[in-house]
């Protein structure tokens, strides 16, 4: 795929993510998973939610959240209050960093708004991939700065939280 195929696909995509609607549990419309072969244990996350620590923007225990302005809000949310929130945060949709996004989905996940968190996280997946696409490779290459930084905190918030979020939304986890 050529870079501007690329560039357009993420941005329809973000296009389609940005308009309210949760995606489906693409686990609840192909029906059950028949595994064909035994498949390794996968971690279940536990009352205190995804063990995720990501600094200085995260950290589950607590949780202890640094991502701007719906920092506190998001910290002190319940599954009654983080829809609100997140109605709020959507009418600024072009101006939400990705780690925001990324703790959005967390935070959803662990309150038991599964669907909501699988929607963030993509959303916040492929706001990542288009910013790394737009970075000169040399931007890349020189640790400390703001944008291999940034990338690097992306990735974190991809593997750590992406097993415990993939998992539910193929139907791995519970």
């Amino acid at each position: 795929m050529t870079r501007i195929a690329f560039l357009i696909a993420t941005a329809l995509t973000l296009l389609a993510c940005s308009d309210g609607t949760s995606p489906a549990n693409p686990a609840a419309a192909s029906g059950p998973t028949v595994p064909t072969k035994a498949e390794p244990e996968r971690p279940v996350a536990g009352d205190a939610g995804i063990p995720v620590r990501v600094a200085p923007c995260y950290d589950s225990t607590g949780p202890l959240i640094d991502v701007g302005p719906y920092s506190e809000e998001l910290a002190e949310a319940d599954a009654d209050s983080i829809g609100e929130l997140t109605a709020r945060m959507k009418e600024q949709w072009p101006t939400l960093s990705i780690e925001l996004m990324n703790v959005i989905s967390i935070r959803h996940y662990d309150l038991g708004l599964k669907d909501d968190a699988v929607y963030w996280f993509y959303c916040a997946q492929y706001r990542a991939s288009l910013f790394r696409s737009l970075l000169s490779p040399d931007s890349l290459r020189q640790p400390g700065t703001g944008a291999s930084e940034r990338v690097e905190a992306h990735k974190t918030f991809q593997q750590s939280a992406g097993e415990y979020i993939n998992g539910y939304a193929f139907g791995v986890l519970p």
